[in-house]
């Protein structure tokens, strides 16, 4: 429990903050910053107005002991503190859209803000990243959706601390589709997306899938049956040659997808 009058620094997310807590924790000898909601009451227009800044431009409004600071990054970010000076500002590194890195100026309140978020804040920001939520009427698909990502991110900070904290996000994603989808079989009428979207031999399934069962995948004579990928409506093509494991013709087996295209 935090003691008033120790002047410790408190930090809060945008459900919580707003002016009047940031004002009475002053006053009992404590600071607080936290990022606000512009639909919050009580906040300066700055805070509200839909100003058009280029990235890394910001502006600042104080009242009594509270500052108000509205910094342009791919997003407007709006900050309240009454630890920071709002004129202070530092330097922070940011991505391009052509995937360059640049400088850009930032006030200290929000560089000092985002080095100690807590972890919901962290949280938010790599679920929103690949969310897999849709949109939909049924309040329970929400709850579902937030509970799949839940999980995933806290099996992606696990998987990092074990290697080390190296690893990004997409790459524990793709290896863990990868895992779940390894020996499946998608039965569907028609041609296959990976014969269909891919460039000739370039292979639409991944390596480490497309081989990870290779020696149970082995091509056997069998009775002949129809080969997918080389009928057409007027001319029918039938292959002996298929799969031990899968038993589909050898034409239209992922695994061996890439020698047939080459």
């Amino acid at each position: 429990m935090t003691h008033i009058h120790s002047h410790r620094l408190i930090a809060f997310d945008n459900f919580f903050t707003s002016y009047q807590p940031l004002k009475t924790l002053n006053e009992k000898g404590l600071y607080a910053v936290g990022t606000v909601r512009g639909s919050r009451k009580g906040l300066t227009d700055i805070l509200k107005r839909n100003d058009r800044m280029q990235r890394g431009e910001f502006m600042f409004r104080t009242k009594r002991c509270v500052a108000a600071i509205k910094w342009q990054d791919n997003k407007p970010v709006r900050v309240l503190s009454t630890y920071h000076n709002p004129k202070h500002v530092t330097s922070v590194k940011r991505k391009n859209k052509d995937g360059t890195s640049s400088i850009v100026p930032c006030p200290a309140a929000v560089a000092h803000y985002n080095s100690i978020m807590g972890g919901v804040d962290r949280f938010d920001q790599r679920r929103e990243r690949y969310a897999t939520g849709n949109r939909s009427l049924k309040w329970w698909h929400r709850l579902l959706y937030f509970l799949i990502d839940l999980a995933i991110v806290n099996s992606f900070i696990k998987w990092n601390c074990s290697n080390g904290g190296q690893r990004d996000q997409l790459s524990f994603r793709l290896a863990h589709v990868r895992q779940l989808t390894v020996g499946c079989e998608i039965k569907r009428r028609g041609r296959p997306d990976f014969l269909t979207k891919n460039k000739p031999g370039v292979s639409g399934v991944s390596d480490d899938v497309r081989l990870g069962e290779v020696g149970k995948h082995l091509p056997v004579r069998t009775t002949r049956r129809w080969c997918r990928q080389r009928s057409t409506s007027k001319h029918e093509v039938r292959t002996n040659i298929m799969c031990s494991h899968c038993k589909v013709p050898l034409c239209v087996h992922p695994y061996f997808e890439k020698f047939h295209r080459q």
